[in-house]
């Protein structure tokens, strides 16, 4: 490999590591980023020049694992928020089962203060 191509990769690094030196933390990983990164001019990566086939590889790869990531994340985003949502649901239901069990105490003890409702005495 050549001194540049370990610029670029080094540069590489940087970006997949959150480090970067010249662009911004959490810039996207792409050949422009990356040439800038390494120093040089933001279309100095090439995709028609041979030799930087292996550092545009190397980005496109570290994107498609984002990629796989992001979708799984998704995923999973998706299947927990229903979930969630299930959950809540039950739990205000309970709520609102506790609320008219307790509406229904209070109207029984009122009765039962004002004897409308008169209790078998227990022997």
């Amino acid at each position: 490999m050549t001194n540049t191509l370990n610029k670029y990769f080094e540069a590489l690094e940087r970006l997949v590591n959150g480090t970067p030196r010249i662009v911004k933390i959490g810039a996207k990983i792409n050949p422009k980023n990356v040439s800038l990164e390494a120093g040089r001019d933001a279309s100095a990566i090439k995709s028609g020049r041979d030799s930087f086939l292996p550092i545009i590889e190397a980005i496109n790869k570290i994107n498609d694992e984002e990629n796989k990531y992001k979708l799984k994340y998704l995923d999973l985003k998706d299947k927990y928020s229903k979930k969630i949502k299930e959950h809540k649901d039950l739990y205000h239901g309970a709520l609102n089962r506790e609320l008219m069990l307790i509406e229904r105490l209070n109207t029984l003890e009122k009765l039962v203060n004002k004897k409308e409702l008169y209790l078998p005495k227990k022997d």
